[in-house]
């Protein structure tokens, strides 16, 4: 295992030699997933080996973060947990895609060397909902409810239900 993380690396080569590479990495250090985070503090731990699969180069391992992002009901920071398993069958064009066995991820590399933010960081992004909201209720999901009510879960009364009383009386 190797702890000194090259900026930039080759798949190919590092799958033949059987390498590991295990560290963290800084967000901050991350520009793309940073712009779609409200807060960049924090870490991204990794654990990824470059090995071989019959003839199948490939990268295998475990990224764990978390990330902050903003809350799509109620636009609060929200903390999310990234805890990725990560397969990747490197291939060298698109064409490649149908020989990846069905747990694998294509990792198109087109070029002699990757930079190894990117991997990682590509992981992240992936992992990121397209629409992120809590959990639990938050402030968006209570528009118009006071917040005994939320507890409570008393719906106020809807402005038709006099038409339902109306059509009980025959009017």
């Amino acid at each position: 295992m190797l702890d000194r993380i090259p900026e930039y690396v080759n798949p190919l080569s590092l799958a033949e030699k059987h390498r590991e590479y295990k560290g963290e990495l800084s967000i901050l250090s991350m520009q793309r997933l940073s712009e779609l985070l409200i807060n960049s503090d924090g870490w991204v731990h990794f654990q990824l080996l470059f090995s071989k699969q019959g003839k199948l180069a490939t990268i295998t391992g475990e990224i764990e973060a978390e990330v902050y992002l903003e809350c799509q009901n109620c636009l609060g920071a929200m903390v999310h947990v990234v805890r990725k398993t990560v397969q990747l069958g490197i291939i060298n064009s698109t064409d490649e895609i149908k020989q990846l066995s069905d747990h694998f991820e294509p990792l198109v590399q087109s070029e002699d060397k990757i930079a190894f933010r990117e991997i990682v960081e590509d992981e992240i992004i992936l992992s990121i909902p397209d629409i992120p909201k809590h959990t639990e209720v938050c402030l968006g999901q209570s528009l118009g409810k006071t917040e005994d009510e939320l507890e409570k879960g008393v719906q106020k009364e809807s402005p038709f239900s006099i038409l339902k009383d109306l059509k009980k009386t025959g009017v």
